[in-house]
């Protein structure tokens, strides 16, 4: 860990950014967290609901987590991935964040709206997208 880092009981503080262990816990990005299929979370909070790390590292390029359960588990999340969606925003940020898209009917006809495929799309495209419209379109999903 590095003199950036802070450690508390309910987060981590990485590059002046909160990231609070059960939004890392839920955001994990190890395949193994989520269905391969339908990329539904697997992790169960009522057996834990309140995620806590045995072993945290931090380098340049990403933070470690071993999580405190059974069976173990590990969560890897690059820096850059973690800044990107850090929900603490910088002071000169805040006039500069991304507007909700408010569609009728009439942007609708000036943007058509792209049916994803959920293999091949990248999931930071249709995920931006469901952040602006609240929703997307995805195809080739496995139930």
């Amino acid at each position: 860990m590095n003199s950036t880092t802070i450690l508390n009981e309910s987060f981590i503080k990485v590059r002046g950014k909160r990231f609070h262990y059960l939004w890392l816990r839920d955001n994990c990005l190890n395949p193994k967290s989520r269905n391969p299929d339908t990329f539904r979370r697997i992790y169960d909070y009522t057996e834990n609901p309140q995620p806590k790390p045995l072993y945290v590292e931090l380098n340049e390029e990403e933070l470690i987590i071993d999580w405190d359960e059974k069976p173990s588990h590990r969560s890897i999340y690059p820096i850059s991935w973690l800044m990107k969606y850090a929900y603490d925003p910088d002071p000169k940020q805040i006039c500069n964040e991304p507007k909700l898209v408010l569609w009728d009917r009439c942007w609708f006809d000036k943007h058509p709206i792209e049916r994803h495929d959920i293999h091949s799309c990248p999931q930071l495209v249709w995920m931006d997208e469901l952040c602006a419209l609240g929703f997307t379109l995805l195809s080739n999903i496995s139930i």
